[in-house]
C-alpha cells in the first residue's frame, strides 16, 4: 500500500462506481428542490432615488458634516413616519398590505449609498408584484 494519492487512479476508481456518484447528485437536487418549496426566498424589488448635496456650505466644524446629513436622511427614509405613510398607500392599492404593521415591514427594506447621487432603496417582500408595488410606493 502506497501513501502517495493519483488523480488517474480516483477518476478510474469513481468512474466505475458512476451509479452512486449520479444518486448523490440526484438525491441532493431532490432535497435543494423540497427546502426550495418549503423555504421560498422573497422576491427584491430595487427603485433609485436620487440625492443630491450642496457642498458649497462652509461650516467651521472639522466634523464630516456630509456624510452626518446622509445618516439623518437615511435615517428619515427608514423612520416610523415615512413607513405608516407607505402602508397608508400600500394598504390604498391592495387590501393585502392592511393586516401589516410598521415593525414586520422594517426588516424588509435597505438603502444602498455610496455617497451623494444614486441612492437605492430594495424592499424584499413575498410575491413579485407586491415586492414590486412595495418598492415603488416607498420610493
Amino acid at each position: 500500500m502506497t501513501n502517495e494519492w493519483n488523480l488517474r487512479n480516483e477518476l478510474f476508481e469513481i468512474s466505475h462506481r458512476w451509479q452512486q456518484v449520479f444518486l448523490a447528485f440526484l438525491l441532493g437536487s431532490l432535497l435543494g428542490w423540497v427546502l426550495a418549496l418549503i423555504f421560498p426566498t422573497p422576491h427584491r424589488a430595487q427603485s433609485e432615488l436620487y440625492v443630491a448635496y450642496n457642498g458649497d456650505a462652509i461650516f467651521r466644524n472639522a466634523d464630516d458634516y456630509k456624510n452626518w446629513q446622509f445618516g439623518e436622511l437615511e435615517a428619515y427614509v427608514v423612520s416610523n413616519d415615512v413607513l405608516g405613510e407607505t402602508l397608508k398607500r400600500l394598504s390604498q392599492q391592495d387590501p393585502y398590505w392592511q393586516d401589516i404593521s410598521v415593525e414586520e415591514l422594517k426588516p424588509s427594506l435597505r438603502t444602498y449609498w455610496r455617497n451623494a447621487g444614486r441612492w437605492r432603496l430594495v424592499a424584499e417582500w413575498r410575491g413579485e408584484q407586491r415586492a414590486q408595488l412595495l418598492g415603488e410606493t416607498w420610493t
